[in-house]
């Protein structure tokens, strides 16, 4: 069995702080959400994994998983789990549509590579 070379290394990526967000680029006052309290998350590997897995099942709440997944508290931790994702399909579409594209930039996908990956 290898032995690691650098334990400290190895640690220090463990620990190391999880990938960025921004600030909300705009406010949702229906949802008293703004810059001050809301953010746009980079999702985590395991948070693509889950996208891609329910994009590739075509599932018809994929656009309300990936709010699940992007939307962030004012520290960058998630709102919503994906368990919220029904309720949250319920929502004004305007409203989603906005924070997907806003997820889409953060996460360096684009709308094109985002219907490209739907015909799969």
């Amino acid at each position: 069995m290898e032995r690691f070379e650098s334990v400290s290394l190895r640690e220090s990526i463990l620990s190391s702080p999880n990938s960025p967000f921004v600030p909300l680029p705009f406010d949702i006052d229906d949802w008293n959400l703004n810059a001050s309290n809301a953010t746009i998350r980079t999702m985590s590997g395991l948070d693509r994994f889950i996208w891609e897995q329910e994009r590739e099942t075509k599932n018809p709440l994929i656009g309300a998983i990936f709010v699940t997944l992007v939307l962030g508290n004012e520290h960058g931790a998630k709102m919503f789990d994906v368990s919220d994702a029904e309720a949250i399909s319920k929502k004004d579409y305007r409203i989603l549509d906005k924070i997907v594209i806003a997820g889409l930039k953060q996460n360096e996908l684009t709308t094109k590579d985002e219907s490209e990956q739907s015909k799969k």
